[in-house]
């Protein structure tokens, strides 16, 4: 794990010192020959955040459940970070800690 840590430092500085000669330009890359740990990547892959916003407008419209995805690209920001799980609102959250504190109540009230 150390040497994977130390690996992504080392892309992450030679990606900045690129940035520095290209005058920090963006959308300058695609993802075959991007930096991992890209913490900007709305803007470097997609131009902008506005771009960025319109193209998700339109996979909301494709892909209504956000199933489609791969990391740094259009929707992946609606998952974790390991993209196992979208990410539930707070609403969505509270209501499945309500519905399993109920399902535990009633488990235990049977059981008894």
């Amino acid at each position: 794990m150390e040497t994977q840590k130390l690996i992504a430092a080392d892309i992450t500085s030679r990606i900045q010192i690129l940035d520095t000669l290209s005058n920090n330009a963006l959308f300058d890359s695609y993802l075959n020959e991007a930096d991992p740990n890209e913490p900007n990547w709305k803007q470097r892959y997609f131009g902008s955040q506005a771009m960025y916003d319109r193209l998700k407008s339109i996979k909301q419209v494709v892909d209504p459940q956000g199933l489609f995805i791969c990391k740094h690209w259009v929707g992946s920001d609606d998952w974790t970070s390991d993209l196992n799980c979208p990410i539930l609102s707070i609403s969505i959250k509270l209501s499945l800690t309500w519905s399993f504190i109920l399902m535990e109540f009633f488990i235990l009230k049977t059981s008894v």
